[in-house]
């Protein structure tokens, strides 16, 4: 179980991909899991910081570093809906 509320972040038994997802949907900018690490984590964390310097803030709290970096991402464009 993961979730998030404005301000916070927190996680049981969650995969470093599933804090990565939490650390995107804060932050709104894709996130991707390098560390390698296996396992489940537990972690619940708090900013009273803007959206993206929260973001940064929870990664440092929970011991991560977010480093800007480009790379092409497949994703999917919806042009029209009828």
């Amino acid at each position: 179980m993961s979730g998030g509320r404005s301000g916070s972040i927190f996680g049981t038994a969650q995969s470093l991909q599933d804090v990565a997802r939490d650390l995107e949907n804060q932050i709104n900018v894709p996130v991707f899991d390098e560390t390698g690490l296996k396992g489940t984590y537990n972690y619940s964390v708090a900013s009273k910081l803007s959206a993206l310097e929260a973001g940064i803030d929870f990664a440092h709290q929970l011991g991560l570093e977010l480093t800007p970096a480009e790379r092409s991402v497949e994703m999917l464009v919806v042009r029209k809906v009828e």
